[in-house]
This record gives C-alpha cells, sequence and structure tokens, in this order.
C-alpha cells in the first residue's frame, strides 16, 4: 500500500548500543530431587535433557550456563555452554535464537554482553561475558569498496559478524533495492538477496532469531507501509506483515521483550497511529499508544529500564526540543524533561553511565553542542561541544567507552572521540575525505566500518574505511 508524498531530504543517524554488567551466572534452577544419595533417577520423561548432570533433576532444569572464556578482547569469541533437563523450548537473548537441542553456542560480542538463556518460556540463567578493551590506533585505513556508491541506506551488524548494507541511493539518484554483505575477515563487499521494493529512509532491526526487519521507506514519490525480513543463512528477503501505515524516516527500536517499536517518520496520514510494535513470532504490526507530539528525524534509544527515549525531531514546521519515554510494559508515551536546545537529525548514544549522549543536529542551521540525558532524574544537561558542527554525522560506542563522531560536513574530513569520563570532545584521524550520510558499524573485531555516504568532491560514495 502506498501514498503519495514529496520527497523531503532529511538525514538523520540513530546510534544504538547497551551493556550489562556482572559476571555471576544468575538462574531459577530447581533443587535436585532429595533422595539419599543426593542423585534423582532418571524419569523418563519427554523433552531434550541436554548435557551431562541432568539425571540428578526430576523437572525441567537449567542445571548449569556458561561462558568460556568470561573475559576476551576485542575480535576473539566464546562459547556458552549449558546444561538443561526438559527442554521443550530453548533460546538465547541478544540476537542468538533457538538453541534446543544444542548444547554450546559460539559468540562474539562487540562489549561486555550479558546472554539469558531461557527455557520453556520461563526458567531463565544469566551469564556475563567481559570485553577486555583493546586501544585503538585512531587511524582511518582503506578497506575494499561497495559493490555501487550508496547514499542514506543502512547498515546492519548481523549474529554472523557480518553486515548487511540495504538500499538507499546510488549515484544518480535513483533508490535501490540491492543489498550487500560486507565480510571484515576478507574486507571484501559481495551482493546478497534484493529487497521486494527500492528504499531509502526505512529502518533495520536485527531481531532475535537472526533475521533483520526492514520496515517502510520510500522510492521517492511513495512511502512504503511494506516490510521485509532478511535471512542471514540464505540470503534472501521474504515478505512479513505490513505497517499499519506507509511511513519513512521513522524509527525502530528492540525492546527486552522481542518487539519491536515503530515510532514516528513521515506518514500518509497525521491522523493515523504514529507508534506501532512488530511481533517477530505472529510477523504482524499493531498499534501501541501514541507520541505525544508528531515527530521525524528524530531518535529513539534504548534506556537501560528497558524504556525507550524519543528526542527531538521536527512536527514538520519547526525543530523540537521535547522528548518523551515509551514504556513498554503500558504501551504509552509520557513527557520527560526538554532538551536545552532544539534539534533534529541528530545522534543519540547509550553511554556505559545509563546516560545518553545527544550530539549535534540542526535547527536552521547545522550545530556543534551536545547534552546528556540522564535517565534517573529525567533531565538533560550540557556535554560540552563538537569540535565543529555537524548533520548527518554517525555515532559510535566504542569498546573503550568512548563515542566515535563522524562526518556530518560538507567541508571537513575530520572525526572526534567523546570522553564520557572528562566531558569533552577531542579530534582523532581523519576520513581523508568530507562526506556525511554515510553509516558506521561497530564491528567484533573493536573497529568501526564506515561505509558509503555522500561527498560534495565525489558524490555518492562507494569507498569504504575502517577506524582502527
Amino acid at each position: 500500500m502506498r501514498v503519495s508524498l514529496a520527497l523531503v531530504a532529511i538525514i538523520f543517524a540513530v546510534a544504538e548500543a547497551s551493556g550489562c554488567g556482572g559476571s555471576t551466572p544468575t538462574s531459577s534452577v530447581p533443587p535436585p530431587d532429595g533422595g539419599d544419595d543426593g542423585l534423582a533417577a532418571d524419569d523418563g520423561g519427554e523433552g531434550d535433557d541436554s548435557g551431562a548432570g541432568a539425571d540428578a533433576f526430576t523437572g525441567p532444569a537449567i542445571v548449569s550456563f556458561a561462558a568460556s572464556p568470561m573475559a576476551i578482547s576485542q575480535g576473539q569469541g566464546t562459547t556458552l555452554s549449558w546444561v538443561v533437563t526438559q527442554a521443550t523450548t530453548l533460546s538465547i537473548d541478544q540476537g542468538v535464537g533457538s538453541v534446543l537441542g544444542q548444547t554450546s553456542q559460539l559468540v562474539a560480542p562487540t562489549q561486555t554482553t550479558t546472554y539469558t538463556l531461557t527455557l520453556n518460556g520461563s526458567t531463565t540463567a544469566q551469564v556475563t561475558v567481559s570485553l577486555i578493551a583493546t586501544p585503538l590506533q585512531g587511524i582511518f585505513a582503506a578497506t575494499g569498496d561497495m559493490t555501487i556508491p550508496r547514499d542514506d541506506f543502512t547498515a546492519t551488524l548481523l549474529g554472523n559478524g557480518g553486515v548487511l548494507m540495504a538500499g538507499g541511493y546510488d549515484d544518480s539518484g535513483n533508490p535501490l533495492a540491492s543489498a550487500e554483505l560486507y565480510d571484515a575477515a576478507a574486507g571484501e563487499f559481495t551482493a546478497t538477496g534484493d529487497m521486494a521494493e527500492t528504499r531509502t529512509g526505512h529502518t533495520p532491526t536485527l531481531l532475535r532469531n537472526g533475521q533483520v526487519l526492514v520496515a517502510g521507506g520510500t522510492d521517492g514519490s511513495s512511502a512504503f507501509a511494506d516490510a521485509e525480513l532478511y535471512d542471514p543463512i540464505s540470503g534472501t528477503f521474504a515478505a512479513t506483515g505490513s505497517l499499519t501505515i506507509e511511513r519513512w524516516n521513522h524509527t525502530a527500536t528492540l525492546l527486552d521483550s522481542g518487539l519491536v517499536l515503530i515510532a514516528g517518520g513521515m506518514t500518509g496520514d497525521p491522523n493515523q497511529p504514529d507508534a506501532e510494535l512488530f511481533d517477530p513470532v505472529t510477523g504482524t504490526f499493531t498499534a501501541t499508544g501514541d507520541m505525544i507530539v508528531t515527530r521525524t528525524g528524530h531518535t529513539a534509544t534504548l534506556l537501560g529500564n528497558g524504556q525507550v527515549l524519543i528526542a527531538g525531531g521536527t512536527d514538520g514546521k519547526t525543530a523540537l526540543a521535547s522528548a518523551e519515554i515509551y514504556d513498554p510494559a503500558a504501551g504509552t508515551f509520557t513527557a520527560t524533561g526538554s532538551m536545552a536546545l532544539a534539534r533534529q537529525n541528530h545522534t543519540a548514544t547509550l553511554l556505559p553511565t545509563g546516560q545518553v549522549l545527544v550530539a549535534g543536529g540542526a535547527n536552521v542551521e547545522s550545530m556543534a553542542s551536545a547534552e546528556r540525558f540522564d535517565a534517573a532524574t529525567g533531565t538533560f544537561a550540557a556535554a560540552g561541544s563538537m569540535t565543529m558542527t555537524r548533520v548527518g554525522h554517525t555515532a559510535t560506542l566504542l569498546g573503550s567507552g568512548q563515542v566515535l563522531i563522524v562526518g556530518g560536513s560538507s567541508v571537513s574530513a575530520s572525526a572526534e572521540l567523546y570522553d564520557v569520563a572528562a566531558g569533552t570532545f577531542a579530534a582523532t584521524g581523519s576520513t581523508t575525505m568530507a562526506r556525511w550520510s554515510q553509516t558506521a558499524t561497530l564491528l567484533g573485531s573493536g573497529q568501526v566500518l564506515i561505509a558509503g555516504g555522500n561527498s560534495s568532491v565525489e558524490g555518492h560514495l562507494a569507498s569504504a574505511l575502517l577506524y582502527e
């Protein structure tokens, strides 16, 4: 379903990152049967008894859940292993998905990550894998080029360590349906299956089952309600349920429940619901509470408490300073403190402190200022200024806890780092060419892949760089 609309060039970047502390596995595990020898006889029950030691339990139980090693460096992997009894369903979050019938799984987190093993939908155990930050050199180095130039496209880190590039505009300004994959080990891009629609202004979301939800967007003249799922195993896109309304330049946020919150954007009918939820189990979208203010060019950031911060953007007339919080439990949006300055097309990054760094953007002119949102107080406070004004830039949380700011200028190839502890920005390496509307993806190696975008010198770019 489509509706015609005038194409408005809005560039925005949303950076989300999350980290969990702790290293002690916790689980709701029933005690062993109290027989005289401390062991329970095999009850012969149905289900998957995975691993040695399961015979000591008479009902569904997580006997153990561990990671080896529990501390890794950037680019390294660790093996999650478990022993369970009578499993009818068994899954791990953080994009791993179902592990029924398995006793181990190799993972390669890009930051300190807590994994939750869920047995039969209720019993859980957790283990935290700590990432030992490896200092980066602070330089940009060339890697392989994309198969074609792209601007206003999306990049998604897959569970296998690859990066999916999808849609955008080519160097002639035509919207694209094509997609490609970056192989971090080989440093090369290769084509993968095409989307059913040409899209830009869409959102990609990595689901817990490892697939990628691509929702909405525009072909330059019409907005879409269509959505597709990318399967990394088959390398193909397949249709799923449609949005409740056509929209583009919206945000998409994976909630702790596994649902995806779609909010705001340019829609065909402002009187229609401006937020909805995608359920990966049913493949359907359903309306949830409306935002307080109509927004596009805003950011959406998942907070440590499971709620979502919606900040800034434009109501179609002026830039907004207001912000609101989505509560998944209630399905409602409520107002929170406002930013000091109205801004749109900025970045928002969840910091290791639990605060959110909002940087740059535009309000008539591009901005250098930054602010930090404190979820505990619901307020924003000044967080210094970048070394220059930026809009259409990217912000990436590094393993060191710093934030890498790249691009967003037509005249400067500079990049900078935000030091969370000091609350200051400082210059880092140069991208060799000024670019904006590129993508930035933190790889398992700790490097950051900078790909595509636009340049006042060469137009739409196929080139890619690694920050290392």
